[in-house]
């Protein structure tokens, strides 16, 4: 079961980001001819419920789960900005997602301590992945006492994450497309992540995976 939850839409261009984008639908519609199965929009410090109920419903006719999520910016210990994912169990009703589309989008572009992330959003369940090996990451130092469920990179000789696995720093090991330019899909992603199949494509199952601490990633076969 291939997941992936790092993707940006138009909106991730309210923060500078660039992105070329046609339509949900046309997104959607490479997301399924790569069979992915559990996807999560995440746009930078950005999070539209709008687009959120627009893509689970019009995802859900092609058998993909789209689970409500964001990129968040947060101050490390050395006061640069390292990035986190944070994914929201899709059980919600529609104050709840109006309720975080408020937190979310009143962050600055700095986005958040990390004295102060553990407690934002603690009120909501949540899957936590942070940049360990690929740009814009946690270090070592950053990691004492921060609530995280798994590890993201783009690759496995990465400086960062090679000195976090030597330090025998224990986590899930994720890979995600990160794409912003969509006709490229999914764009430089060298590795891909994997789930066990299951029948039940739920926030649950995912969280459930991510707790037991393994390596989900494979290295994307290349189409010619």
């Amino acid at each position: 079961m291939k997941i992936d939850l790092h993707l940006h839409s138009e909106n991730s261009s309210i923060n500078g980001d660039t992105i070329k984008w046609d339509s949900l639908y046309d997104s959607l519609k490479k997301i399924m001819l790569n069979n992915v199965k559990i996807m999560s929009f995440t746009d930078h410090n950005y999070y539209s419920k709008k687009l959120y109920l627009e893509s689970k419903k019009l995802a859900s006719t092609a058998g993909i789960h789209v689970l409500p999520g964001v990129e968040i910016n947060v101050v490390n210990k050395r006061d640069k900005i390292s990035h986190m994912l944070i994914i929201f169990n899709d059980n919600l009703n529609d104050e709840q997602l109006s309720l975080i589309e408020t937190r979310i989008n009143n962050l600055t572009k700095t986005g958040i301590s990390i004295n102060n992330i553990n407690d934002f959003m603690n009120d909501f369940e949540t899957i936590r992945i942070i940049h360990i090996g690929k740009n814009d990451y946690f270090e070592l130092e950053d990691l004492d006492g921060l609530n995280y469920d798994a590890f993201e990179i783009s690759k496995k000789d990465h400086s960062n994450f090679k000195k976090i696995i030597e330090n025998n720093v224990v986590s899930s090991i994720v890979s995600f497309s990160d794409t912003h330019i969509w006709d490229k899909y999914p764009q430089h992603a060298m590795l891909e992540t994997y789930l066990p199949n299951n029948d039940k494509f739920t926030f649950d199952y995912l969280k459930k995976c991510l707790l037991e601490n393994k390596d989900y990633t494979k290295h994307r076969i290349k189409n010619d």
